[in-house]
């Protein structure tokens, strides 16, 4: 009886580690992948999609950068690139236009792209510094154009 009574303390007490080991190793591969973004010199489109998509909660933390590229592609064609294709900083305002919605002026309406999306982006003070559409961005700028997205999405609900 007491050898019975011994194994259902064990397994009934293992079960909660195994369930918070679970959920610490998937913190981990989510914070394993944001290190990864921002060391990234030149964004990939899967980082970019990995980042916006979580962003507007359409994917969780476990999906791959290929699977958010995939997902990005699905829901808006005109973005559509390889997986691990540099990112420029218009493709990426475009990206991040697309996603989450946002309205742009005449020539955006007119010619929504890449070019038009990095002026309005511009003009809506969400990016700053230099705004060549051609360019390259880094994890570190996405960041930072998000971080601006996301405050101005905060505004516009209040």
């Amino acid at each position: 009886m007491k050898l019975i009574l011994s194994k259902k303390v064990l397994v009934f007490s293992f079960i909660p580690v195994l369930f918070l080991s679970s959920v610490f190793f998937a913190s981990a591969d989510f914070n394993t992948a944001m290190d990864s973004i921002l060391t990234e010199n030149r964004i990939s489109y899967g980082s970019a999609s990995y980042t916006v998509l979580f962003g507007t909660d359409v994917i969780g933390e476990d999906v791959s950068f290929q699977e958010a590229a995939d997902k990005m592609s699905e829901m808006f064609p005109d973005t559509a690139m390889e997986w691990d294709s540099p990112v420029t900083l218009g493709q990426f305002s475009h990206i991040v236009m697309s996603a989450y919605s946002m309205e742009g002026g005449l020539m955006y309406r007119l010619f929504p792209g890449p070019r038009y999306a990095v002026r309005e982006l511009r003009f809506k003070k969400i990016i700053q510094g230099k705004t060549y559409s051609t360019m390259h961005i880094s994890g570190e700028r996405a960041f930072r154009i998000l971080g601006r997205v996301l405050e101005r999405e905060e505004g516009d609900n209040e």
